[in-house]
């Protein structure tokens, strides 16, 4: 981080990065995350001192300037994706809410990371034998490439019967239980096999590839969801019984100090009940999922399922526009 700290930079980062804050859970330690951060920031700045204004005009009216800045984004002719991330740390940084911000709306078209078959080196990775436990891994957990690296022995639990691969620093720096599905359990423990505790599960010869590891992440996801779907369709019931299992797993995910956020928990609940229980996409989402002949709608329960216990979003929006379409 920048030593002058009376700069804007240096105190946008401090804030959006939670370095002074009392709640360590406020704080951000991935290091792509907070990489990601830094350049967002560095880049508004830029912009700022280009535009000729000062660290207490941004200061005195934030609203004003971001949005200058963000219409600025527009007319370079940068993705809505792409603007939306730009715009996020210097959002934070000078503590503005994004929904505050007038931005282009994102969509699934707006995605194009794992689509098009423009990777040719990562295809033929794939079916190098030297990679081949990693791609026969990454297809039953759908882990972050970062999360498969850092991956040690000790990071294998079971919990109340379930299997999980535990992400030390998850999305957000978050430690992440990843939850295995029974048909991969076997395959999951026999990666770990042999690997001690503080070994890492995969060498650097074995990370150091250009496979589409995202792409395998959202066949994953599409499996995930499928086998909760094809469980609530055996057993109705199992539905409420899932429910109730996420329910508990936010409460032990949540629970910062023993103190449960109750007004997030009562929105998780009710995204699940929303709609009755029905996700439906619409707009150029849902044509973009008829075209690619996907469902257009989700069970809410299933979904949430495969958006919390397997992708580590926790938003439905995020796992269907990335994951499921």
């Amino acid at each position: 981080m920048a030593r002058n700290g009376d700069s804007l930079a240096y105190e946008m980062k401090v804030a959006a990065l939670g370095e002074k804050s009392r709640n360590p859970n406020q704080s951000i330690t991935d290091r792509d995350t907070i990489h990601s951060y830094k350049s967002s920031i560095n880049r508004f700045c830029a912009w700022a001192k280009e535009e000729g204004y000062s660290k207490e005009q941004i200061l005195a009216n934030p609203k004003e300037h971001l949005q200058e800045y963000t219409n600025h984004l527009k007319e370079e002719g940068l993705s809505n994706s792409t603007i939306h991330t730009y715009i996020a740390a210097p959002c934070k940084g000078l503590g503005m809410p994004m929904q505050h911000i007038s931005k282009p709306e994102r969509s699934a078209n707006d995605i194009t990371r794992s689509r098009g078959g423009r990777n040719p080196q990562g295809q033929r990775e794939m079916q190098d034998s030297r990679f081949e436990r990693l791609v026969a891994f990454q297809e039953v957990t759908g882990l972050r490439r970062a999360e498969l690296k850092d991956l040690k022995g000790e990071d294998l639990r079971i919990k109340d019967g379930k299997m999980y691969v535990i992400a030390q620093q998850g999305k957000g720096g978050k430690e992440q239980w990843q939850r295995i599905l029974p048909k991969d359990t076997e395959t999951v423990q026999r990666t770990f096999d042999g690997i001690k505790k503080d070994q890492h599960v995969f060498d650097d010869k074995e990370m150091k590839n250009k496979i589409d590891l995202h792409g395998l992440r959202a066949e994953h996801a599409k499996e995930c969801y499928d086998y909760y779907m094809e469980r609530i369709k055996q057993d109705p019931a199992y539905r409420e019984q899932l429910r109730e299992e996420l329910q508990q797993y936010f409460r032990d995910h949540h629970s910062h100090n023993g103190e449960l956020d109750t007004r997030a928990y009562e929105r998780f609940c009710d995204d699940m009940n929303k709609n009755e229980g029905v996700y439906q996409m619409r707009g150029k989402t849902r044509e973009l999922a008829e075209e690619h002949e996907r469902p257009t709608d989700y069970d809410r329960v299933a979904l949430m399922a495969v958006s919390v216990e397997h992708l580590a979003h926790w938003r439905l929006d995020v796992t269907v526009i990335n994951y499921l379409i």
